[in-house]
């Protein structure tokens, strides 16, 4: 026997049920969540040609024609290794340009990541280390392309719902300092986001029926004080997608 009376089993299986502060995602993705309102546009013709190696590789086989983007056919042949803990992710072109991503765990709650890339138009490399904690997320950042830049980054899980933080980066060769700073407020039925780097952008979406219907507008202001609002709605169906905005 437990010792307690009805009501306090009951009263302590609503405190097991009411929700906690998680770990919160990184700053990147915490920017990149911003954009879940509006439609995503495909340039040409794309396929991909998949082949299973084991339970943890695979390769493909990547063709991008009728581009406007590129103005040439893309031909990319990859290599791909993953599990729980470790990524890795290389490409090269019928160039021989490389480029890659590595995701590798360098201790307990630390985690190194790498991306790069060796192409005739240039050389690049961005790398971060990023500890994860019980409430935050804090990220140190260093790139070469060909300018070299250090920085950091720090997202913090204020309640269940709301995550907030920001970034800082230095050009050494530069000597410029940039700032980006983003807050997103997520219940599970509405979502409310705001980001400031170079522009001001500001989005709100409403799960009407989640993984159904979605419903969603976007506000961003530029620099050069330009403005531009989008307002959206997604259905998601079984075997599809149907997105429309305006």
């Amino acid at each position: 026997p437990s010792g307690l009376s009805l009501i306090e089993e009951a009263d302590a299986e609503l405190e097991k049920r009411k929700k906690k502060i998680r770990t919160p995602q990184n700053f990147e993705n915490l920017k990149m969540g911003l954009g879940q309102v509006g439609v995503h546009s495909f340039d040409g013709l794309r396929i991909a040609v998949q082949k299973q190696v084991s339970l943890t590789s695979m390769v493909s086989h990547f063709y991008w024609v009728g581009s406007q983007a590129t103005g040439q056919p893309i031909y990319q042949y990859r290599l791909v290794y993953g599990n729980d803990d470790e990524f890795i992710n290389v490409a090269t072109d019928a160039d021989f340009n490389l480029e890659g991503e590595v995701k590798w765990p360098l201790a307990e709650n630390v985690l190194g990541k790498l991306n790069f890339t060796l192409a005739d138009q240039g050389k690049a490399a961005n790398g971060e280390i990023q500890y994860t904690g019980e409430t935050f997320v804090a990220n140190l950042l260093f790139g070469k392309a060909p300018s070299t830049t250090i920085g950091c980054a720090y997202t913090q899980a204020i309640t269940p719902a709301l995550s907030a933080g920001g970034q800082i980066q230095h050009d050494l060769m530069k000597g410029t300092t940039s700032t980006a700073f983003a807050g997103m407020y997520d219940d599970g039925e509405q979502v409310v986001g705001a980001k400031y780097d170079t522009t001001f952008q500001m989005m709100y979406l409403r799960r009407v029926n989640p993984n159904r219907v979605h419903v969603g507008a976007d506000l961003s202001f530029g620099e050069d004080g330009s403005s531009t609002m989008t307002a959206s709605t997604e259905y998601i169906l079984k075997q599809s997608k149907l997105n429309m905005a305006v």
